[in-house]
């Protein structure tokens, strides 16, 4: 005991580790209450958004029980809102959040307009980015690793207490091996006292999601104990002791990860929206010079379950204008699934590339974790587009036989992120 008081002793000394870690300390404070502040803006954003869904729902609801209420109207006005719901963790880990839309406003329209022609999150503030627990983790906490260890050796020689030691003991090894398990030791707990603190801040709990979280933040700080280890080992000057951690440092936070995103957008560049949106509304636009009996012919070869309506009068009729948003979606499907798998193909690259950089593999593994990664957007994609069919199929066996509306609208879908549609 007396051996680790003296220790730390030496340890709090070091004024550039101290200064350090109460930056670290002061940062995840502030990343931890700006992600709750940022997952609370969403929420009151939504809430806006529904509230005002609720108010326009209520009107047509009251409608329906009138003569004069009309399903192609309700269609074409009426916009349900759908928002991509943040896990607890999301507050601590960003991830995709930051750069995507994370609710809509969804029609019976083509979905292809509404889900891809939306703007992502303001760039103005993505220009000084937002700090998470997860930054100050992967980037910042191998840092102060480098502080503490990377010069134990050096630091000794060069004070002249090596050559003291050298006259008591065979060898210093054992000695700078006890610093490098107890700085391990404090390390350690000094992620625990971070991550036990974003954890109860956003109300989770202690369980195991928080054991297998702090698991790989032990295994993320054990690799930087072993590249200062290894640096120790050969025996470097401190100046030359820190400039080979801090090359280690950006290599494997720096330049793998910029090299792999830089990588794979040249390898897959996923520039299909934009060109998507254009060719499903000139469909569209296109449809209206058209024979409308022949398109709508075209529609029951794919959708036979509505064939037996009856024809299209002289005039307007909401289900051809319907049908033809739907087709226009269709026939931009191959571009779409082109445009999805090109960001498969780049998660799947990224992953490879993980494999160079722990910081990149963290990185990742924290945003599955908070299902703020890029696959989870995808299935808040793939929910909207599921819900946008189910509200068509609602519409459809509605308009195609001009069937009056159920009182209150009791059978109207909802959008729901986890069961789809209710």
């Amino acid at each position: 005991m007396q051996r680790v008081k003296l220790e730390f002793t030496l340890l709090i000394r070091n004024r550039a580790m101290i200064l350090m870690s109460v930056m670290i300390l002061l940062c995840s404070i502030f990343a931890v209450q700006q992600g709750k502040e940022r997952i609370s803006n969403e929420l009151g954003d939504y809430s806006r958004l529904l509230e005002f869904a609720e108010h326009d729902f209520a009107h047509w609801k009251s409608l329906s029980q009138r003569s004069e209420f009309d399903f192609g109207s309700m269609g074409y006005y009426y916009f349900e809102p759908a928002r991509h719901p943040a896990e607890p963790l999301a507050a601590l880990f960003n991830g995709q959040r930051v750069l995507d839309a994370l609710s809509h406003n969804i029609r019976l329209l083509a979905i292809t307009g509404q889900l891809y022609g939306q703007e992502k999150n303001n760039p103005d503030l993505q220009l000084h980015g937002f700090l998470d627990l997860g930054f100050i983790f992967v980037f910042v906490m191998p840092l102060l690793i480098g502080v503490m260890t990377c010069r134990l050796w050096s630091t000794e020689k060069e004070s002249g207490r090596l050559l003291l030691l050298k006259s008591v003991i065979s060898s210093e090894r054992p000695l700078i091996h006890f610093r490098f398990t107890l700085i391990y030791f404090l390390l350690a707990m000094f992620q625990l006292l971070l991550l036990g603190y974003g954890f109860l801040s956003v109300g989770l709990s202690i369980n195991l999601l928080f054991l297998q979280v702090y698991l790989a933040l032990l295994l993320y700080q054990a690799l930087w104990f072993f590249v200062s280890w290894l640096i120790n080992r050969f025996e470097l000057q401190s100046i030359k002791a820190s400039l080979a951690f801090i090359c280690v440092w950006i290599f494997w936070t720096l330049v793998i990860p910029g090299s792999a995103i830089n990588y794979s957008q040249y390898l897959y560049p996923a520039t299909q929206g934009i060109n998507m949106m254009l060719d499903q509304r000139q469909h569209m636009h296109n449809a209206w010079d058209r024979d409308r009996q022949a398109d709508l012919n075209e529609f029951y070869q794919e959708f036979p379950q509505y064939a037996d309506s009856a024809p299209l009068p002289e005039d307007f009729h909401w289900k051809w204008y319907f049908a033809m948003q739907l087709m226009s979606d269709r026939k931009v499907s191959a571009t779409k699934q082109d445009y999805w798998q090109q960001i498969n193909n780049r998660m799947a690259l990224n992953k490879k590339f993980s494999y160079l950089s722990p910081a990149m593999a963290l990185q990742a593994y924290l945003t599955q974790q908070a299902k703020t990664d890029m696959q989870s957007q995808m299935q808040y994609w793939q929910a909207i587009e599921d819900y946008h069919q189910s509200l068509f199929n609602y519409f459809a066996q509605n308009l195609f036989y001009d069937r009056k509306p159920d009182p209150n609208l009791p059978d109207f879908p909802k959008f729901n992120f986890n069961n789809r549609s209710r």
